[in-house]
């Protein structure tokens, strides 16, 4: 599978990626697949191994500001081939390390915890709707009342204090799992009979559910890492998510406030309207058609828009790197940062 568009997503094995002038190419042998100019392309993604990029492909992608990342078969990037250059200024970095140390830490921590929250609750709340749609009152009860304890939960988390070194960051970690346990044990009750879903796994998941939300994520995780990175913010300097060496905490960080509308929700979809089977998992591995089924469907999540700050409407894809650039004049100017809500 070739995703042509904005993105540029290969899946299948013996794939090449190349360049021809200003345009890239994508071969299998001597066979041509389809070919596209460098200004119809925003990211690229190779999802396992199999493929290959050549020099001249990596250098065209570079000079025309192009991501790639390339991914393990489950969607969790390993690696990515970013620009030297980037937007932004230094100062921004600068009171970026500044600020864990004080109460703009914090802050910043609370509105990600606090947009995830508000999320998966409006998340339940639509389906909610549905399921009285449906009929299904006892369950859009259900749904609405733990809707309504998130709801508490986030807005608890607005009223947590201090620094980041301390009990401020234990206080919404705390929160944070308290809210995941409500909404994934509701989560599990919205997907349809024979798929079966143990809880959240990570790594190692074998269960079809959690690769297609753990492959939804990694997409989502290269998305925001490029929108940071060309905010001019370090990725690996969070705030929410704990120092670790190699871990992009402030990747993590902001991807918090899009799971929900950006994964989930997809990963729901698909299931309703039975966009995939079973036979599509094996081995703990998503193949054909099923994973070309869940890369489109969450590219076309990115295409959807939702109503934006001041007024009138954005992309998902837009409304990443507007969050980004929110991060950054918060930590330049002191200009309020906004979690992002759907719905």
């Amino acid at each position: 599978m070739i995703w042509v568009g904005q993105p540029v997503v290969l899946a299948d094995f013996g794939l090449t990626l190349r360049a021809r002038g200003r345009r890239f190419v994508v071969s299998r042998g001597r066979s041509v697949v389809c070919e596209y100019a460098a200004g119809e392309v925003e990211e690229g993604f190779v999802l396992g191994p199999g493929k290959a990029v050549t020099v001249e492909a990596v250098r065209l992608a570079v000079s025309n500001r192009i991501p790639v990342y390339f991914s393990y078969a489950d969607g969790t990037p390993y690696c990515a081939l970013l620009p030297l250059s980037a937007t932004g200024t230094v100062v921004a970095r600068r009171e970026q390390y500044k600020a864990y140390y004080d109460g703009r830490g914090l802050r910043l921590a609370r509105a990600f915890v606090a947009g995830k929250v508000v999320n998966q609750s409006r998340l339940l709340r639509e389906y909610a709707r549905r399921a009285a749609a449906r009929g299904r009152g006892e369950l859009a009860g259900e749904l609405r009342a733990v809707a309504g304890e998130l709801d508490s939960i986030a807005a608890e988390v607005h009223q947590v204090e201090g620094v980041l070194d301390g009990a401020g960051r234990r206080r919404l970690m705390a929160l944070e799992a308290q809210a995941a346990s409500l909404y994934w044990e509701m989560f599990s009750r919205l997907i349809p009979g024979g798929w079966g879903f143990p809880g959240r796994v990570k790594r190692g998941a074998g269960d079809p559910v959690n690769m297609m939300l753990n492959l939804g994520y990694g997409l989502l995780r290269a998305r925001v890492h490029t929108a940071v990175f060309y905010a001019g913010l370090d990725p690996y300097a969070g705030y929410l998510h704990a120092d670790r060496s190699g871990r992009e905490s402030l990747t993590l960080d902001l991807m918090e406030e899009f799971r929900q509308v950006a994964v989930d929700r997809v990963v729901l979809k698909l299931l309703n309207l039975r966009a995939v089977r079973r036979e599509g998992f094996s081995e703990g591995r998503i193949r054909q058609p099923a994973l070309s089924r869940v890369v489109e469907a969450f590219e076309e999540e990115m295409e959807r828009s939702f109503p934006a700050p001041g007024g009138g409407k954005v992309k998902l894809k837009r409304a990443i790197h507007r969050q980004a650039r929110m991060v950054a004049r918060f930590l330049v100017s002191g200009e309020e940062y906004v979690p992002f809500t759907a719905w």
